[in-house]
This record gives C-alpha cells, structure tokens and sequence, in this order.
C-alpha cells in the first residue's frame, strides 16, 4: 500500500506537459523544477549552468526535434570555449534531463544517448634542462 501511495505522489509531482509543442528550454525549466526538491543545492547550481550553456537556437527547439547530431554539434561548439570537465558537466546533464524525458513519455527514444566528447587537446610538454 506504501509503494502505490509513494507511486501516485510521484506521478502527481510530474510535470504535465505535451511534447510535442514543448520547446526544450521549457522542458528544462519544468524539468529542474521537478528535480529540485531532491538534488542538493550545489548540484542544482551545477545544473543551472550547464543549462545557460545550451544555445538558444537548441533551447528554441521543440523536445521530440531534438537530434543527436544537433547535440553532438553543440558540445563539438562548446568544446571550443570549455574546458573538457565542462562540456562532459553539460552532456551529463542534457543527457540526464533527456533520459528523463523518455520516461516520462515526452520523447520515444533518448537523442543524447553516447553523445562523445573529444578527449581534450594534450598541453605540449615542457622539457626541463640543467640551466
């Protein structure tokens, strides 16, 4: 009886909301409103900017548009401006918000799934001589 109560909360704590004409900006908004009583504040502060680095020309695009390759671009653009731990915070949490998307039955299927970020440009060594 407990785990059908905890169930039918959880399910009215969900956002109601119709794919098909949702923007991603606004999926993410519903979804960090969602997820914000149960991840810790200096996570959620993580999330915030990550989100804030998702292109507007992304955020503008309805849920169920988004593709792989749109996303694959993006973190190929950001790798350009971040440094390799930001664009993997950033494809960690598109991804995270993406899979929630599907079980929520937004989306059919998961468009960030192995999404890569590059490995990250190696620093030339510097050789160290006696003088």
């Amino acid at each position: 009886m407990a785990a059908c109560q905890a169930w039918a909360t959880q399910q009215r704590k969900r956002p109601q909301l119709t794919s098909s004409e949702l923007p991603l900006r606004d999926f993410l908004q519903q979804w960090f409103d969602a997820i914000e009583p149960e991840v810790a504040p200096s996570s959620l502060v993580t999330y915030r900017w990550a989100m804030s680095k998702i292109p507007e020309s992304l955020q503008g695009t309805r849920l169920e548009q988004i593709t792989r390759r749109a996303l694959q671009s993006m973190l190929t653009d950001l790798s350009r401006t971040l440094s390799l731990s930001g664009v993997r915070v950033v494809r960690a949490v598109i991804s995270k918000a993406l899979n929630d998307a599907v079980d929520w039955e937004y989306i059919p299927s998961h468009p960030a799934h192995r999404l890569r970020v590059g490995k990250g440009e190696t620093p030339e060594a510097t050789a160290w001589d006696d003088e």
